[in-house]
């Protein structure tokens, strides 16, 4: 099953050893706020998103790119495919 950006957001931020209020402290936001991004009821824009990529040290790549069944290819890997 894939992963949801709230998966990866508490995935993330639990690997860094923080909790909800401390990542909502760095991000001047509330506890609530996090949680309803890792809930999937909602999502950070894309400043937001930028932030959060500083203070967890990962790329937005990583929010952003959907994870690929092992079965499956990405785009770049069709267009290799088909350019043969």
């Amino acid at each position: 099953m894939e992963q949801t950006f709230g998966d990866k957001l508490k995935q993330v931020r639990t690997n860094r050893g923080l909790k909800q209020s401390e990542l909502a402290k760095h991000l001047g936001v509330t506890n609530t706020t996090i949680s309803n991004w890792e809930k999937n009821v909602s999502k950070p824009d894309l400043d937001m998103l930028s932030y959060i990529c500083g203070i967890l040290s990962v790329k937005a790549s990583y929010f952003l790119s959907p994870t690929l069944p092992d079965d499956e290819i990405s785009i770049p890997e069709f267009q290799i495919i088909k350019k043969d």
